[in-house]
C-alpha cells in the first residue's frame, strides 16, 4: 500500500500516540488463554525472561463504534497506523465494527508486528458492510514485501458478510480473491491464528498465511465456499513454512455448505514440518491437501486425530515440483494416524469441480519425477455411505481406501492397521512405480461394489497391485463381505501387466457371510509372488 498515509517515520508519532488511546500494556497483553485443545508441544519453562511489556492500542479511542451500522473503516485504520515501531495490541472491545470501502486492493493494512485481539469471538466482530463488492484482502501489511514481523490474531470474528455482497465473476480470474487474512510476501518470525471465527466468506482463500512459524488454532470456519458463481479453488487455511519453518493446524472446525457454493478444501499446506490434529471438518470436498509444492522439502508432518465428515476426499497428498525447483523427493516422513472420515459421493453429485476428484480416503499423487518418501497410513477409520448415484467420475477405480496411481514414485509406504468400510472400489490400490510396501493388519468391509458397473473383477478385493512394485508386503490383512451372494473375488489380485519382484503375500483372511471362502490372492497373483 502507498505509505503517503503517514506522516514521517513511526517513532516521530510515539509521544502523540501515548496522549491518543497508546497505552502502556501491563498483565492484560498477556497471550491469549490456554485453550482445551492440543496445540502441540509443551510451551517451553516459564524461566525464560518476560518479553518487554507492549503498547496497547483501544480502537475506540479513535472513534470506533461497534454499533453495526457505523463505517468505522477510517477509525480503525487510524488505530492500526498509530502502531509504533516493535508492535502493539490492537484491541477491539464488544461489538459489531462494520466496514465499508477499500484502499486500493486492502480493506485494512496494518504494520510490521501488529497484533489483533478481541473480547472473544461471540462478543467482537469485523464485518464488511453491504455493496463493498470484491476486494484482495480485508487484512494485509501495508508493505506485504517487506519481513513483516510477527501478527498474532486472537478472539475475533471476521464476517465477510458475502450474501450482501455477492461474487459476480470468478475471483481467480478477477485477481479478487477475498481473503480474510493475507501474509503472502513476505516471511515473518510467527503468524498466530488463535480462537477466531470466519464466516461467510466467498472467497480463494480465506487465510493465506506465509512465514517461519504459523500456527492456526481453536477457531471456527462457518458458510465458507465459492460462492453462488462455484468453480474456482478454494482453502479456508493455505498455509505455507518459510525458511525451514513449520505449521501448527490445531483445534479448529470447519463448517462447510454444499451445493452451487460448495466448499473446496478445508486445510492446504506447504513446505517445512507440520502437525496437523484434532481439527473437525465437515461437508468440503477434500479435507486436507497435503502438499511437497515449494521453495523446499516438506518434511515430517503429522496429522492425527482430525474427523471429516461428507468429503469425497479426506486427505489428498500431492507432490510436485515447485517453479524452477528441481524435481525429486519434495514430501517425506508423513504420519496419517487414528483419522476418522466418512465419506459421502452422492452428496457431491450435483456440485461444480467435483467431477475431477475420487471418492478416495487417502489419494496419494506424486507427479512425473517426483518421489514421496516414508508415508505412513495407521491406526485411522474411512466410511463411504450413500448410496451410489448413476455414473459419476469420482466413483470410478481410484475409489479406494488408499490410492495410488500417478506418474511418480512411492517409496517407503506403510499401510497399517485401518478400517475400511465399504470403499466403492478396492481397499488399497497401488498402481504405478513402488519401493518397498507394507499393507498389514487392515480390515476392508464390503470393497469392490463398483467392480461389475466397472467391467474389473480385480477392484472386488481388499488389495490391489500393478505397475511396478519392488518389495512389498501383503500380511496379515481380513477382508470380509457381509453381502448375499458375495461380490468380493480375492483378497489380493494383480493388475495386467504386473511386474513385482521381492514381494510377499501371505496370511490374509477372507470371510463372507454366505459361507463362500474366496481364495487369498488371485491365480495371476499367485504366480508372481
Amino acid at each position: 500500500m502507498s505509505p503517503s498515509r503517514h506522516d514521517g517515520p513511526y517513532l516521530s508519532r510515539r509521544a502523540v500516540l501515548l496522549g491518543a488511546g497508546v497505552l502502556v500494556a501491563s498483565s492484560c497483553t498477556a497471550e491469549p488463554k490456554t485453550r482445551s485443545s492440543a496445540s502441540g508441544p509443551a510451551s517451553p519453562s516459564t524461566s525464560a525472561p518476560a518479553s518487554p511489556a507492549r503498547p496497547e492500542i483501544h480502537v475506540a479511542r479513535f472513534g470506533a463504534v461497534g454499533d453495526g451500522r457505523t463505517d468505522d473503516r477510517a477509525a480503525i485504520q487510524a488505530a492500526l497506523d498509530a502502531v509504533p515501531v516493535g508492535g502493539a495490541v490492537v484491541r477491539f472491545p464488544a461489538g459489531v465494527f462494520q466496514v465499508a470501502g477499500t484502499q486500493g486492493d486492502t480493506i485494512l493494512t496494518l504494520r510490521p508486528g501488529t497484533s489483533l485481539r478481541g473480547e472473544s469471538r461471540s462478543a467482537s466482530t469485523l464485518r464488511v458492510a453491504p455493496g463493498t463488492g470484491s476486494w484482495g484482502a480485508f487484512l494485509e501489511y501495508e508493505n506485504p514485501s517487506i519481513d513483516p514481523g510477527s501478527l498474532a490474531v486472537s478472539d475475533l470474528t471476521f464476517d465477510m458478510n458475502s450474501r450482501a455482497n455477492p461474487v459476480v465473476d470468478n475471483p481467480q480470474a478477477t485477481n479478487r480473491p477475498r481473503m480474510v487474512i493475507r501474509s503472502a510476501g513476505g516471511a515473518g518470525p510467527s503468524l498466530s491464528i488463535v480462537g477466531c471465527r470466519f464466516h461467510d466468506c466467498s472467497n480463494v482463500n480465506t487465510l493465506y498465511l506465509a512465514g517461519r512459524r504459523v500456527v492456526v488454532r481453536d477457531c471456527l470456519f462457518t458458510g465458507t465456499g465459492a460462492g453462488a458463481v462455484g468453480g474456482w479453488d478454494h482453502s479456508s487455511i493455505y498455509a505455507v513454512a518459510r525458511s525451514g519453518g513449520s505449521i501448527s493446524i490445531t483445534g479448529n472446525r470447519f463448517v462447510g455448505t454444499l451445493g452451487s457454493g460448495a466448499s473446496r478444501t478445508a486445510i492446504e499446506t506447504h513446505g517445512g514440518s507440520q502437525i496437523v490434529q484434532q481439527n473437525t471438518i465437515d461437508a468440503y470436498l477434500k479435507g486436507m491437501n497435503l502438499t511437497g509444492v515449494a521453495q523446499e522439502r516438506t518434511d515430517t508432518v503429522v496429522v492425527a486425530s482430525n474427523t471429516i465428515s461428507n468429503a469425497l476426499i479426506p486427505f489428498h497428498l500431492w507432490a510436485a515440483p515447485y517453479a524452477n525447483q528441481p524435481s525429486g523427493t519434495t514430501l517425506s516422513n508423513v504420519l496419517l494416524r487414528a483419522n476418522h472420515a466418512l465419506i459421502d459421493p452422492a452428496a457431491w453429485r450435483d456440485v461444480p469441480g467435483a467431477t475431477g476428484v475420487y471418492a478416495c480416503g487417502v489419494l496419494l499423487d506424486p507427479q512425473a519425477g517426483c518421489t514421496m518418501l516414508d508415508i505412513t497410513v495407521r491406526g485411522n477409520t474411512f466410511r463411504w455411505t450413500g448410496e451410489l448415484p448413476p455414473p459419476f467420475r469420482p466413483l470410478d477405480e481410484r475409489a479406494c481406501g488408499v490410492t495410488f496411481k500417478s506418474a511418480g514414485v512411492l517409496s517407503g509406504l506403510q499401510i497399517l492397521g485401518n478400517t475400511f468400510e465399504t470403499p466403492p472400489s478396492a481397499g488399497v490400490l497401488l498402481d504405478g512405480s513402488v519401493v518397498t510396501a507394507t499393507v498389514s493388519g487392515n480390515v476392508f468391509l464390503d470393497p469392490g461394489r463398483l467392480a461389475a458397473s466397472l467391467e474389473d473383477a480385480t477392484l472386488a478385493s481388499g488389495v490391489v497391485l500393478g505397475g511396478r512394485i519392488d518389495g512389498a508386503v501383503v500380511t496379515g490383512n481380513r477382508t470380509t463381505d457381509r453381502r448375499r451372494p458375495h461380490v468380493v473375488a480375492q483378497g489380493v489380485a494383480s493388475r495386467s501387466g504386473l511386474l513385482v519382484t521381492r514381494s510377499r503375500v501371505s496370511g490374509n483372511q477372507m470371510q463372507c457371510s454366505d459361507g463362500t471362502v474366496p481364495p487369498e490372492m488371485s491365480e495371476l497373483m499367485s504366480q508372481l509372488v
